[in-house]
């Protein structure tokens, strides 16, 4: 299986969790791994289940994963401060691999904030986006994690789905990127997406992005600006002897060839 999402990913993953979780109500907060929480959700009329926050991925679950004997401090500081509130709104931050999960109460209003990027981390803040708790203390030169600290974005990235024709040329001009490493990082879109991208405008990977026609930069900007807008829905991926590959929100012609199951979410 990968082991890593993409902004895109982030972003179709958000939609559906803020569809799925709204009005969830929080019965109990495990941390079951050095950066994973798990945290039990009461839907009504439904029962429970686990809302499962990693470093590298996000879901919703029914199946009862095993939880440490004792709690840690972390786990102990989101129950009490999180027992009991509803889940309000989750939304990606930008177009950047950042969901927040918005927690209110009578009298309280909560938000955590999952980094999946690098080694991950969870943010625990109040409404003004001090920092309450965290899993783990960080510092870069432009920004700190840390208790007492604001909770500051990392610099933006592009957003691809909002980039214009005009935009995608001053990026280009100049770069001595090939074309996947263009898609990956300049226009923050992964690897396996970049190389998906390519693909399917049937561009060879390795070529200079400077390199492109005019032509070939219309074909590969149609399908950036198009990603939004992708039909036939979320699948999981298997070799032939069923294990899996990847899940995915819509099929990638990489895989074409291998078993795919369409998924009724992602």
């Amino acid at each position: 299986m990968r082991s890593e999402l993409s902004s895109l990913d982030v972003k179709i993953l958000a939609h559906e969790l803020n569809t799925l979780l709204e009005g969830a109500r929080v019965r109990n907060v495990y941390q079951i791994g050095d950066h994973e929480l798990k945290i039990k959700l009461f839907f009504p009329g439904e029962g429970n289940r686990d809302l499962i926050i990693a470093s590298n991925y996000l879901c919703l679950s029914s199946y009862e994963r095993s939880s440490p004997s004792a709690p840690t401090s972390y786990a102990m500081q989101l129950r009490k401060h999180l027992k009991g509130c509803f889940i309000r709104k989750v939304k990606q931050a930008d177009f950047d691999r950042i969901i927040e999960f918005v927690f209110e109460g009578k009298q309280c209003f909560y938000l955590l904030v999952a980094e999946l990027f690098g080694s991950g981390n969870i943010i625990f803040c109040d409404k003004d986006k001090k920092i309450l708790g965290v899993l783990e203390w960080q510092k870069w030169q432009h920004r700190r994690i840390g208790v007492g600290e604001l909770y500051h974005y990392p610099p933006a990235g592009i957003n691809p789905l909002t980039l214009d024709r005009g935009g995608l040329d001053g990026l280009i001009e100049g770069s001595e990127k090939n074309v996947v490493s263009f898609l990956a990082s300049d226009l923050n879109l992964g690897g396996l997406l970049g190389e998906e991208l390519c693909l399917r405008a049937g561009i060879k990977k390795q070529r200079k992005i400077s390199s492109l026609e005019a032509s070939e930069l219309d074909d590969l900007f149609k399908l950036i600006r198009g990603l939004g807008d992708l039909e036939g829905g979320p699948v999981l991926v298997s070799d032939d002897e069923g294990n899996p590959v990847a899940a995915l929100p819509f099929s990638y012609r990489k895989y074409e060839g291998l078993r795919i199951k369409k998924t009724s979410s992602f």
